[in-house]
């Protein structure tokens, strides 16, 4: 109705106002941005003088020269191509997908997508594309039959490897790093990317010998690696990249770029520590499904989360650990108005080994049965505590308070 005036946070950009109302005789969305620097109101026009509709949704659409603007002069995203929003009364949804499904392309300089390569991060991205065709190459050739073999032995598909880009590392001292400096690459760069280390002026090969799994901004670039030993006994079985420009553990989210579709459609997003638990997940055809890549858990990751869904499930690993990362979750979700449900998995397990062990229906089961935050306080009160102790339940009463 031309009396409705729409107001919320904005999806995409944090500490941001939006509003849409209905003046004169157009529909106008202004942005409020409150860490621009010229502390302008962005979108001051929607695209079209009146309403837009589409199987009767109203969408409205954000500027592309103000998001330009906002981004570059914060120097922060190479390609908005894949995140420009449409919002309507539901929430987000993103303007490609939306755009094939109704059969329509919008027109005009405002809708002239392209990519736009940051000129500070664009040696770093050419040397994550490389290299991440390098490891997906080895998997695929002689070099990766054992660890192919291990995959196929943690009950992976082919399919399932070429999905998420799983690639390899060989066991050699500096491959990687002579094919870049082929390409023309600086030690610098090498350096500066985490693909590289040096030892007696030589760089060589960080990652060696280990299954490759790579780490995507929200638009789908690779920006970092997880890389795991699956030979021998390791004792860092798991290897992030070191922390760069473009990736830094406390603000990234894995798989965010596939999961997003899935989390928007079923407003539901569900929270994981590990590759593995994102993958296992998607062989059951569950792909509303991220990881923090461990159970630290930011203020940063939380609000990222908040764009996929506010309807939050967290399934951490059943450890002790994954208690402690659980609680630091809800903590942080809850400071952004976010009250999040919980899986607590039995014997220790991971979400891959008990998908593995129970199978589809009883996970989609612990999912349909997860606790809310009051519930889960009163379990731990229930199993962890000494209710003879006086002390010991004043401070569990406490905690829960």
């Amino acid at each position: 109705k031309e009396t409705d005036v729409y107001e919320g946070t904005s999806p995409i950009f944090p500490n941001t106002d939006w509003k849409i109302q209905y003046e004169g005789d157009k529909w106008v969305q202004t942005n409020k941005f409150a860490d621009y620097s010229l502390g302008k109101r962005l979108m001051r026009r929607y695209v079209e003088d009146k309403k837009y509709t589409l199987s009767n949704k109203k969408l409205f659409l954000l500027n592309w020269l103000d998001i330009e603007k906002y981004f570059c002069s914060n120097r922060k995203v190479i390609n908005v191509n894949c995140d420009i929003k449409f919002f309507n009364e539901k929430g987000a949804i993103d303007y490609l997908d939306n755009t094939k499904k109704e059969g329509i392309w919008l027109t005009g300089t405002s809708l002239a997508f392209q990519s736009r390569v940051i000129d500070e991060y664009k040696e770093l991205y050419d040397i994550y594309e490389i290299s991440q065709k390098f490891y997906q190459n080895n998997i695929n050739s002689a070099y990766g039959k054992s660890a192919k073999e291990y995959l196929y032995s943690r009950d992976l598909t082919d399919e399932d490897i070429k999905k998420f880009d799983i690639g390899l590392s060989l066991d050699e001292f500096d491959m990687l790093v002579k094919l870049l400096k082929q390409k023309n690459f600086s030690d610098k760069d090498l350096l500066k990317s985490g693909i590289a280390n040096v030892k007696d002026n030589d760089l060589y090969d960080i990652y060696r010998n280990r299954i490759m799994f790579p780490l995507h901004d929200t638009y789908g670039h690779v920006i970092g690696y997880n890389g795991r030993a699956f030979q021998g006994d390791i004792v860092n079985r798991y290897v992030n990249s070191k922390e760069t420009e473009l990736f830094k553990k406390r603000d990234y989210v894995y798989n965010y770029h596939r999961a997003k579709e899935s989390a928007h459609s079923k407003k539901e997003i569900i929270i994981m520590e590990g590759p593995m638990d994102v993958i296992r997940a998607s062989t059951i055809g569950i792909d509303n499904v991220v990881a923090t890549l461990g159970t630290s858990f930011s203020n940063t990751q939380a609000n990222i989360i908040r764009r996929l869904s506010s309807n939050v499930i967290i399934c951490y690993d059943g450890d002790e650990a994954g208690l402690k990362g659980t609680k630091l979750a809800i903590t942080e979700l809850q400071k952004i108005g976010i009250n999040p449900k919980i899986v607590r998995l039995s014997d220790n397990m991971d979400p891959d080994e008990y998908i593995k062990k129970y199978g589809k229906e009883k996970f989609e089961n612990c999912l349909k049965s997860a606790y809310n935050v009051l519930e889960f306080k009163d379990l731990l009160l229930k199993q962890n505590v000494n209710f003879n102790n006086s002390e010991e339940l004043e401070n569990s009463l406490n905690e829960i308070n």
